[in-house]
């Protein structure tokens, strides 16, 4: 941080967050024609997490041959490559390479929509049904994000738990009888 080529306490700094600068949501519901389209989206914005994902530990280890990853080389060198991502590899592991374990984590979810249709009175009177509807969800269908890895919402990395509802992916297809 201080560009004298040196790692000491004067190169300390925040590098990130692991509270979001700020999260939330939008729900709404829209009605056309015996149509519902209805969606929740939500996003955090400007927050990290601990995740080891991804992470090379062959880059700190004792390989011989070398791996395809993009990693930097040392200071000084013909070809630094000094906006690599990992460490070149070293018989030691580095003592600053946790602070690569730590990633940028802003996403937007669509966490759930779904799209309903009631049919019509004068159609259901003819088959003597009060209502009818069909009915079909689906559940985290778009995930936008630059964390390169699962889903930054899945990384709990305080309790390395999966907040419940939070990645499932899957559809629902429903009908709604009214006798």
């Amino acid at each position: 941080m201080d560009g004298n080529d040196t790692i000491n306490t004067a190169d300390r700094t925040v590098v990130g967050h692991n509270v979001p600068k700020f999260s939330g949501g939008l729900t709404n519901r829209l009605y056309f024609k015996g149509f519902e389209l209805s969606f929740f989206i939500y996003f955090r914005v400007g927050h990290g997490i601990y995740s080891r994902d991804g992470h090379y530990f062959p880059m700190t280890a004792r390989y011989a041959t070398p791996f395809l990853v993009d990693y930097y080389l040392p200071m000084g060198t013909e070809e630094e490559n000094a906006d690599a991502v990992h460490p070149a590899p070293a018989n030691i592991r580095d003592r600053y390479e946790s602070a690569m374990w730590y990633r940028e984590a802003s996403f937007l979810k669509l966490r759930h929509v779904t799209l309903s249709y009631d049919f019509p009175p004068s159609l259901l009177s003819r088959i003597k049904l009060k209502s009818l509807r069909l009915s079909v969800q689906a559940f985290n269908p778009l995930l936008i994000t630059d964390y390169p890895y699962l889903d930054p919402e899945a990384q709990a990395s305080d309790t390395n738990r999966i907040p419940p509802g939070s990645s499932d992916k899957g559809w629902t297809f429903s009908i709604r009888v009214g006798f």
